[in-house]
């Protein structure tokens, strides 16, 4: 992975703390918190997924599409059913692009799946093929992983090894592009480089590109993006009735609750073990401060069956945090990336509205387009 390979360069592998004890995962659906199975036995046995095996065996009789692409929403409907789509795949969604999976790309957000219809004819008969690779790559360590001191560190290594070379905040106003070089105006400084490479949000990437009047810009500037809204949430003692990660909500309960996180659950330390620490998350950052409130206790005590008040509740709110990358998104940034190629070729985008939101995903996108200027 992109993210484990930069940890690996930046020789931090050794920060690395795995997931211990249970890292089970739920989903709320019809007022009721279901375990996702991990297994055969318990996919047989789970009200979730107990009547879904003939849905899923079918899915290899399932013709391919000849759609480019399409909603994650009919992807998923077509070639599962809706039962699918509403109890495993709408929580999903939520999770992490909070959206209604009919707004988004199964291209774009999803590609893996897309590209076992394209290649194998069959999502099931593709993932069969992929177990055997799956099997020789796999290790004894957990998937879930963290970073002692939190992902923050990665950028503090990275900017520590820069120091010299970095300026901080140096809001751009204007970017000039000339034949051999680009102008980078602050309000007190000018900057002259060799490239710039972006990496700003979509709306102020596209504000800043405007005045190049580059084929493909407006899509970017018109591009909806979905807000979050973290609340960090403490006890001083065990207090979560629940073992594993976390648990994602169903559109179906009709909340701004997406989920939450089990922090203190597969990366407590020894000094912890008796604090319980929980991350939910909320959908939006226009809610007032009462709403707010309301809607944690509610994950608290109707969610997690916890009625007792946290002595520590902190909100941090992400501003369009969350790209909502649309039927044809691919299409779209391809198309603007090869106009950017011939209009303004010092310059390279960056960002999680382009391939990905993940951390992961952006890592990569990263040094693919480093890979690409290495290689102009």
């Amino acid at each position: 992975k992109a993210l484990l390979s930069l940890l690996d360069e930046l020789n931090l592998s050794s920060e690395i703390q795995y997931a211990q004890g249970s890292t089970d995962r739920y989903i709320y659906l019809h007022n009721h918190m279901h375990k996702l199975p991990k297994g055969p036995l318990s996919f047989l046995s789970s009200v979730l997924t107990r009547d879904l095996i003939f849905t899923i065996i079918r899915e290899i009789t399932v013709r391919r599409t000849t759609y480019a692409d399409e909603s994650v929403g009919e992807f998923i409907a077509r070639r599962f059913g809706s039962k699918v789509l509403d109890r495993l795949f709408d929580p999903l969604v939520q999770g992490i692009y909070a959206v209604d999976p009919y707004k988004i790309s199964i291209k774009s957000c999803f590609p893996f799946l897309k590209q076992l219809e394209d290649q194998h004819g069959s999502v099931v008969y593709g993932m069969i093929k992929q177990i055997g690779k799956l099997k020789k790559c796999k290790n004894n360590q957990s998937a879930l992983f963290s970073i002692h001191g939190g992902v923050e560190k990665i950028i503090k290594t990275i900017q520590s090894r820069l120091s010299s070379s970095i300026y901080c905040n140096q809001k751009v106003l204007d970017l000039q592009f000339q034949a051999d070089k680009v102008i980078a105006k602050t309000e007190n400084n000018t900057y002259t480089a060799d490239f710039v490479f972006i990496a700003l949000p979509v709306k102020q990437a596209a504000k800043l590109l405007g005045h190049t009047n580059v084929q493909g810009l407006s899509y970017l500037a018109n591009m909806k993006n979905v807000g979050i809204t973290s609340a960090l949430v403490g006890y001083p003692e065990k207090i979560l009735p629940y073992e594993g990660f976390g648990y994602l909500v169903s559109s179906k309960q009709q909340t701004d609750i997406l989920g939450a996180v089990f922090d203190s659950n597969p990366f407590n330390k020894d000094h912890d073990k008796l604090q319980t620490r929980i991350t939910v998350m909320l959908r939006g950052t226009n809610h007032v401060e009462e709403e707010k409130y309301k809607l944690v206790y509610h994950a608290l005590s109707s969610h997690l069956g916890i009625k007792k008040k946290p002595d520590l509740i902190q909100f941090i709110e992400a501003h369009d945090a969350l790209p909502v990358m649309e039927v044809g998104h691919e299409d779209r940034v391809l198309f603007l990336k090869s106009n950017i190629r011939k209009s303004l070729p010092r310059c390279y985008l960056l960002g999680n509205y382009l391939s990905g939101v993940s951390v992961n995903d952006c890592i990569r996108c990263s040094q693919e387009t480093v890979l690409q200027w290495a290689l102009s």
